[in-house]
């Protein structure tokens, strides 16, 4: 089982490269703990609300959820959602077509993979913008905890998301170009590592 790894960079990368590397493995740890912290989140509001429900119904006294837990729920799972996909993109475990890069040489995959990137990241940067506006016209005068749990933080989910995809997919973007202008060999795979079950089964 491998543990989470910075992504690798040229030895002989400027200080910037390397700044965005430690950058990136930063957020992907800070990341992970969000990750866990939502999910523990997650299960115990839930399991609040189920029993302040169920138990109330049958006459055993018990505090009920307040109601702001239902937006808490509903919107969790956005963010859960994005967090996996943010760390995902930084260990580059995330959903990619490499059937033809998977055979390229080092270079020319690094390459490859630099063009690549770029269409992601105009995708990325313009579902921020669009999840700002909607974030921004979805900005009623409401003073309730629930509301503003449904209508402010919940619609935060789209640009925080694509937001920390985009900054993982940047720096990805500097690595390869520094890969390609150093003229060294890149390894396999120069991203950072998570646990790859697949992968550990077949060795």
């Amino acid at each position: 089982m491998s543990a989470l790894k910075p992504i690798e960079h040229p030895p002989n990368a400027n200080p910037l490269v390397r700044a965005l590397c430690r950058f990136s493995y930063g957020l992907a740890v800070a990341e992970g703990a969000g990750l866990g912290f939502c999910l523990l989140a997650l299960i115990f509001l839930a399991t609040w609300q189920f029993l302040g429900r169920n138990l109330n119904n049958v006459s055993v006294p018990f505090p009920a959820a307040p109601m702001w837990v239902n937006g808490a729920l509903r919107h969790s799972v956005f963010f859960i959602g994005f967090l996996g996909a943010a760390f995902a993109t930084h260990a580059g475990k995330h959903i990619r077509v490499d059937a033809v890069t998977r055979n390229l040489g080092g270079r020319v995959r690094t390459v490859v993979k630099l063009l690549t990137t770029l269409l992601p990241l105009l995708v990325c940067a313009v579902c921020v913008a669009k999840g700002w506006e909607f974030h921004d016209a979805e900005q009623p005068d409401i003073s309730q905890l629930d509301e503003v749990i449904d209508s402010r933080v919940g619609s935060l989910a789209i640009p925080f998301g694509f937001g920390l995809i985009f900054l993982h997919m940047l720096v990805h973007l500097a690595v390869d170009a520094s890969w390609v202008v150093s003229g060294q060999e890149p390894p396999p795979e120069s991203h950072g590592e998570a646990t790859d079950l697949f992968e550990e089964a077949s060795t």
